[in-house]
C-alpha cells in the first residue's frame, strides 16, 4: 500500500501511485482481462447477430469497435477507485503531502495502461474481423491512440464523483456516458473517412483538442470530486481546506497570473495573424476577417453555458459553495459571448447575405441561448437567499442543456443560410492554413480569457457570499 510517508517528491508519488495499480491488477489477472476481452467477445458476435455480409460490415465496422471500446472502459471504471475506498488507502493517498491531482493523475495513467492500451492492441484483430479496410488500420489505431486516454480521464471524473454512493453501479455510467459521447462521435467519424477514403484530419484534430483538454482538467477534477468525498467519510483537516471558499480565493488569485499572461500573448498573435498576416478571403475580401472574433465568441458561447450547467450540477447536487459560485460567475460571461456572436454575426451577414437579421436555424438557437443566460442571470438576482437562487438556476441551467446540441447541428438538421463546419469536417478542415492557425490561436486565447475572468469573478462572487465570515474580514483588512 503507498502511504503518505513512501511518497517523497511529485514525481516519485505519481510513480508509486501506478506500480502499485499495475501490480495490484496483475495479481488478478481475470479480473484485469475482462474489459479487453468484453471487447473482443462484442465484436465477435456482432457479425452474428447482424448477418451483414463484408460490405455492409465494413461500413458499420467503425462504429462497432468504438461502441465496444467505449462499453469496454465502463465496464472498468467502477473498480478505479473502489479497493482503495474499501481498504482505507483512498484517505491515506489524499492526505499525503502531495495534491490529490497528481494522484488521480496516477490512477488515470494506471487505468489507461491496464485497460485503454490493450483495447488498442486488441483492436487490430478485431478490425480484420469485421473487414474493416486495411487503409484505414492506421487511422484507427491513431483515433484509439487519442480517444482512449480521454475515456480514462473522463471516466475517472464520474468514478471519483460516486466514489462511496449508493447506487454506483447504475449511477457511474449515467454520469459518464454524457462526458465520453463526443469521443465515440469523432473517433468513428475519423475511422470511417479512412475507410470509404478521404481525410480523417478533421475528427483526428477534435480528438486531439479533446485529449488536451482532459489532460489539463481531468486530474484535477477528479482530485477535487476525491476530496469532496473524503470530507463525507469523515474529518479530514486537508481535505476541508481543500474544496473551502477560502481555499479556492487563494488558489484562484494565484493562478490568475498564470493563465492572464498567456491569454493576453495568445490575443495579440491571433489578431496580427488574422488581421494583418492571413490573406484576403478570394470570395468575401477582407470582410471574412470578422470570423477572429466570431468564431471564437460562438465557441465560448457554447462552452461557457455546458461549464455552468456543470458546475451548477455539482452544486446541486452535493451543496458545493464554490460550485455555486462558478456557476453564478458563468452566467455573465457566457452571455456577453453570446452577445458578441451574434453582434459579430449580424455584422458579417449584412455583406453576406444583404441582411443583417434572419430568422436563420442556428441564429435563432444562439438568440435562444441568450435569453437562457439572461433568464439565469434574472433569476439568480431575483432570489434573495444565494443558496436557493443557486439551486433554481441551476435546474434552469441544466433543462437548457438541451439547446447546445440544437445550435451545433442546425445546419445539419435544417436547411439554413448559415455555412457549415469548416474546422472539424469528416474530409478534413476547408479554411486555408494561413486563415487556420490564427482562428485556432484566437479559439484558444478566447478559452484563457474565459478562465482568467471565470477565476476574478469566482473570487469576488465567493467574497460576496462569504463577506460575514472571518477570513473575508482578514482579506478586507
Amino acid at each position: 500500500m503507498a502511504t503518505a510517508e513512501s511518497l517523497h517528491s511529485g514525481g516519485g508519488a505519481f510513480a508509486a501511485v501506478v506500480r502499485r495499480d499495475v501490480r495490484s491488477a496483475l495479481r488478478r489477472p481475470a479480473e484485469a482481462a475482462t474489459p479487453v476481452v468484453f471487447f473482443v467477445v462484442v465484436a465477435a458476435v456482432f457479425p452474428l447477430g447482424t448477418g451483414a455480409g463484408p460490405a455492409t460490415l465494413a461500413a458499420v465496422a467503425p462504429g462497432a469497435l468504438w461502441i465496444a471500446a467505449l462499453l469496454a472502459a465502463l465496464l472498468s471504471l467502477d473498480r478505479l477507485f473502489r479497493e482503495d475506498l474499501e481498504d482505507g488507502s483512498l484517505d491515506q493517498l489524499l492526505l499525503s503531502p502531495h495534491p490529490p491531482a497528481l494522484l488521480a493523475a496516477g490512477r488515470i495513467t494506471a487505468h489507461w495502461l491496464l485497460t485503454g492500451l490493450p483495447l488498442l492492441i486488441a483492436s487490430l484483430p478485431v478490425a480484420v474481423l469485421l473487414a474493416l479496410p486495411a487503409r484505414s488500420l492506421p487511422t484507427l489505431l491513431g483515433a484509439l491512440a487519442l480517444g482512449t486516454p480521454i475515456l480514462s480521464l473522463a471516466g475517472a471524473i464520474g468514478a471519483a464523483l460516486t466514489t462511496g454512493v449508493r447506487g454506483r453501479s447504475l449511477l457511474l455510467p449515467l454520469i459518464a456516458l454524457p462526458l465520453l459521447v463526443p469521443v465515440l462521435i469523432f473517433g468513428t467519424l475519423a475511422v470511417r473517412a479512412a475507410a470509404i477514403g478521404v481525410s480523417a484530419a478533421g475528427p483526428l484534430y477534435f480528438l486531439a483538442a479533446l485529449l488536451a483538454l482532459a489532460l489539463t482538467l481531468a486530474p484535477f477534477a477528479t482530485g477535487a470530486a476525491l476530496a469532496v468525498g473524503a470530507e463525507e467519510r469523515g474529518p479530514q483537516p486537508m481535505l476541508q481546506r481543500y474544496a473551502s471558499p477560502r481555499h479556492f480565493h487563494d488558489l484562484a488569485g494565484r493562478l490568475v497570473p498564470w493563465v492572464g499572461w498567456p491569454c493576453a500573448v495568445l490575443m495579440a498573435a491571433g489578431l496580427w495573424n488574422g488581421l494583418v498576416v492571413a490573406p484576403p478571403d478570394y470570395q468575401q475580401g477582407e470582410a471574412y476577417r470578422i470570423i477572429f472574433i466570431h468564431v471564437p465568441s460562438a465557441w465560448l458561447s457554447l462552452l461557457v453555458y455546458a461549464a455552468m450547467a456543470g458546475a451548477a450540477a455539482v452544486g446541486l447536487i452535493w451543496r458545493i459553495k464554490v460550485a455555486e459560485a462558478v456557476a453564478v460567475a458563468c452566467a455573465p460571461i457566457g452571455a456577453s459571448f453570446t452577445f458578441l456572436a451574434l453582434v459579430t454575426g449580424s455584422l458579417w451577414g449584412k455583406p453576406m447575405w444583404g441582411a443583417w437579421w434572419v430568422w436563420d436555424a442556428r441564429l435563432t438557437s444562439e438568440l435562444v441561448l441568450l435569453f437562457l443566460y439572461l433568464g439565469i442571470i434574472a433569476l439568480n438576482g431575483a432570489i434573495a437567499d444565494p443558496r436557493k437562487a443557486a439551486r433554481a438556476c441551476a435546474i434552469l441551467a441544466i433543462v437548457g442543456l438541451v439547446d447546445l446540441p440544437i445550435i451545433h447541428f442546425s445546419v445539419e438538421w435544417w436547411n439554413t443560410l448559415h455555412q457549415g463546419a469548416t474546422v472539424f469536417r469528416l474530409d478534413g478542415p476547408s479554411i486555408h492554413p494561413a486563415m487556420l492557425f490564427p482562428l485556432l490561436v484566437m479559439v484558444a486565447a478566447f478559452t484563457l480569457f474565459f478562465v482568467t475572468v471565470l477565476l476574478l469573478r469566482s473570487r469576488c462572487e465567493i467574497l460576496h457570499r462569504e463577506r460575514q465570515s472571518q477570513w473575508v474580514r482578514e482579506v478586507a483588512r
